[in-house]
């Protein structure tokens, strides 16, 4: 009788214990923000005021372009941050789809995309602007 009270506890604290571990998801932090690759991302949202997090790096000081586009222009709004979360650029007061800056430094930089409608999907794009100096 106490081996099977055993085995049922611990059958209970395994149970409980899968209840209460909460797994983050790519995206849904700083912390687990999935990294631009080629300067390219795309994605999608099925909730209302959702947001996702991507990362990515400066390698070269020069002038990027990063620009948001997506089926419902008014449904997205992106914010920049510096490595230590600080924000640098929104569009939420502009509702500005592109930003063209010129005062990154080199390092890791985040982009969150942030929705208000339901469902949509979108593309984001980060390119360098190379800027030609007259000589």
């Amino acid at each position: 009788m106490r081996s099977l009270l055993t085995v049922i506890l611990l059958i209970l604290i395994v149970t409980l214990s899968g209840i209460t571990q909460i797994s983050a998801e790519p995206g849904d932090s700083f912390d687990e923000a999935i990294p631009i690759v080629d300067g390219k991302a795309s994605g999608s949202f099925e909730n209302r005021y959702s947001q996702k997090y991507y990362s990515f790096q400066i390698s070269s000081e020069d002038v990027y372009s990063i620009t948001l586009g997506s089926g419902n222009p008014s449904a997205f709004y992106m914010i920049v941050f510096d490595e230590n979360q600080t924000q640098l650029l929104s569009s939420f007061d502009s509702n500005r789809k592109d930003f063209l800056v010129s005062n990154f430094t080199i390092g890791l930089y985040y982009l969150v995309i942030h929705n208000e409608y339901p469902i949509g999907s979108y593309n984001l794009e980060i390119q360098n602007q190379e800027v030609v100096t007259p000589g």
